[in-house]
């Protein structure tokens, strides 16, 4: 392993609760960078890993939270399948701002 320079430390490790469980329905739900800059300076990060949203759910769908009297919009921009030997999740990434999506000219 390399050494790191002199009076540079390595960043911590990102602590496992920090990160959502999947819900009944096997889903994970993942932020972008821009989205979870919004989730926390909103304080609704909570609200956002509770959602339960299921494994219906597509590329381009808006994702709505409201609280607080405010509505926060999101856009699935991101579906992958994480697998293990006996189980897989889904993970689905939002992003914010919520951007429609265009379909390409053919």
């Amino acid at each position: 392993m390399a050494k790191l320079p002199a009076g540079v430390e390595r960043e911590p490790k990102p602590s496992p609760s920090r990160y959502p469980q999947a819900n009944p329905e096997g889903v994970i739900i993942a932020l972008s960078a821009s989205a979870e800059r919004h989730v926390s300076r909103q304080g609704i990060l909570e609200a956002v890993y509770a959602l339960a949203l299921g494994r219906d759910c597509a590329i381009g769908d808006m994702v709505s939270v409201t609280h607080g009297g405010t509505e926060h919009n999101f856009m699935v921009i991101l579906r992958r399948w994480i697998a293990g030997a006996e189980t897989a999740v889904l993970e689905i990434t939002l992003d914010h701002p919520a951007r429609p999506t265009t379909a390409r000219p053919r």
